[in-house]
């Protein structure tokens, strides 16, 4: 099809055989002409059903029914998200979703009535709710991910701590999880291979179901579900989909079960396909870039405007980018380099360039009450500081050496960052706008009144740049959020107190 989907799809050997139908853009039927696999963890597609439309979608293109998943209804929010997802009649998987699209609870839930549960040991044992229900929760706030009340595990950048042990991701050039080993042993403790869009080749997947029904192995078994492109897996009740937060992902048919909610600035592709039907090449694509060359002069931005990962393009050929797609940058046949890949390699001038062009295009942005002005910056934008150690990466004067405030604030800056998060627009004009400029600049919160904290607590306060930042800069943010907030907390709230009684003395 012209738009990229697939009629046939086969996985040898021979695991899949697969014949799909479609109305429009939306897949009706598949037939599997392979038998089933036997062996643990396969993600092999099952063919429950033989009815001529054997998937369902709403208005808004959102699949609905899927008989061979014996999924019979799925409910969802008003951001395209599923909240509720009925299997089987008996079965259930609840999502629940703060204002902006974050998962922050799934529930799963099965009748008890027939024994066991049929994922067996999936569930905690003392699992069974008043309705008669075996019953999993999960709870997601920040790095803290709790199951039915206790603490199931901490995300970390780069991977987890569960129990005593801290484990470690070992990833491809894509941001695949290939490998999970424990730190304190060394032993390897997961391993995934992949089909190229995202299926599991077998029992590596060391799901919850494997780790029930291979108890006498000696050796430990990982329980991560964090794989492909570093999103949750859910084999929970045969789902086996990913959860890509705005939408669900299914590696074995190729496509996700909701539209792309952008598919407006592509409409040459169906709004169904992942990675642009080329996963080989792209990972799960953005589409969203700013360009500059190397002198930092801003030269364009792709289809979606300004806003994700930053660019370097410093050949003399003009190239009008807005008629580009992030994703299609690589096959243009031009010598373009992440911003991430080459900001060592750059002058402070054009490293400064970039960052003040960035910050520029948020003029105006009210920041709690403030109105952000690049003017409203000592020189009128961030300086670069040649001679920072490498632990120091932005940094605000907003007072003198003899106590008196200093307004417009002066904001520097370094390329240190790189080591903990990535150069997007959004990373950075959170860290300068939000943190540097309002926080310390004109808050003046720091050290000096214990209360560093609440400067990095404003920048996950500020959503409408927070949600837009990768998942690196969220793990840095809430560590240091953390590590101040733990060692001011005593002499912030003395400070605090002494303040209120002398206001109220005098």
């Amino acid at each position: 099809m012209g738009s990229g989907s697939s009629n046939l799809l086969a996985r040898f050997g021979t695991v899949d055989n697969l014949t799909m139908s479609y109305s429009g853009n939306r897949v009706t039927k598949v037939t599997d002409s392979a038998a089933n696999t036997t062996y643990t963890g396969a993600s092999d597609f099952y063919d429950n059903n033989y009815r001529e439309v054997e998937y369902e979608y709403d208005a808004n293109g959102n699949m609905t029914l899927d008989f061979n998943r014996k999924i019979m209804g799925v409910v969802y929010n008003r951001l395209n998200q599923p909240v509720r997802i009925e299997i089987g009649g008996d079965t259930f998987v609840e999502n629940m979703y703060d204002a902006d699209g974050t998962l922050r609870q799934r529930r799963l839930r099965q009748r008890a009535s027939s024994g066991l549960p049929t994922i067996g040991g999936f569930f905690p044992a003392d699992s069974i709710d008043a309705e008669g229900y075996h019953i999993r929760v999960t709870d997601y706030c920040g790095p803290w991910e709790t199951v039915n009340g206790r603490l199931s595990a901490i995300r970390i950048p780069g991977g987890y701590i569960e129990g005593d042990n801290v484990y470690f991701n070992i990833t491809d050039h894509q941001g695949n999880i290939r490998q999970v080993w424990n730190a304190s042993s060394g032993e390897t403790v997961q391993d995934n291979h992949y089909y190229p869009y995202g299926a599991l080749l077998g029992e590596s997947a060391s799901t919850e179901y494997v780790k029930a029904v291979a108890r006498t192995r000696q050796s430990e078994i990982s329980t991560n579900q964090y794989k492909y492109s570093a999103k949750e897996w859910m084999p929970a009740f045969g789902l086996n989909l990913y959860d890509f937060s705005a939408r669900q992902y299914d590696p074995i048919l190729c496509r996700f079960t909701s539209p792309d909610p952008l598919n407006f600035n592509y409409p040459q592709l169906s709004p169904y396909l992942y990675c642009a039907a080329n996963p080989t090449n792209y990972s799960d694509p953005t589409g969203l870039a700013a360009i500059y060359n190397s002198s930092g002069m801003h030269v364009g931005n792709t289809k979606e405007g300004f806003t994700g990962q930053i660019y370097i393009y410093d050949v003399s050929e003009k190239i009008d980018f807005s008629k580009y797609y992030e994703y299609q940058l690589s096959s243009l046949n031009i010598y373009i380099r992440k911003y991430d890949d080459v900001a060592n390699l750059l002058s402070s001038s054009a490293n400064t360039a970039i960052w003040n062009n960035i910050i520029f295009h948020f003029e105006g942005m009210n920041i709690f009450g403030e109105i952000f002005r690049i003017n409203r910056i000592e020189g009128g934008g961030v300086q670069y500081k040649e001679d920072w150690k490498k632990t120091k990466f932005w940094g605000t004067v907003f007072g003198s050496k003899t106590g008196n405030l200093i307004y417009p604030p002066i904001i520097y800056g370094s390329i240190n960052f790189l080591d903990k998060y990535e150069g997007t627009v959004e990373n950075i004009a959170s860290t300068i706008i939000v943190h540097e400029w309002y926080s310390h600049g004109l808050m003046h919160y720091g050290d000096r009144y214990y209360d560093h904290h609440l400067a990095y607590e404003n920048v996950i306060k500020f959503k409408e740049l927070w949600r837009l930042t990768t998942d690196n800069y969220k793990s840095f943010v809430v560590d240091r959020w953390r590590y101040y907030f733990r060692n001011e907390i005593i002499p912030y709230l003395f400070y605090y107190i002494l303040e209120q009684v002398t206001k109220f003395i005098g």
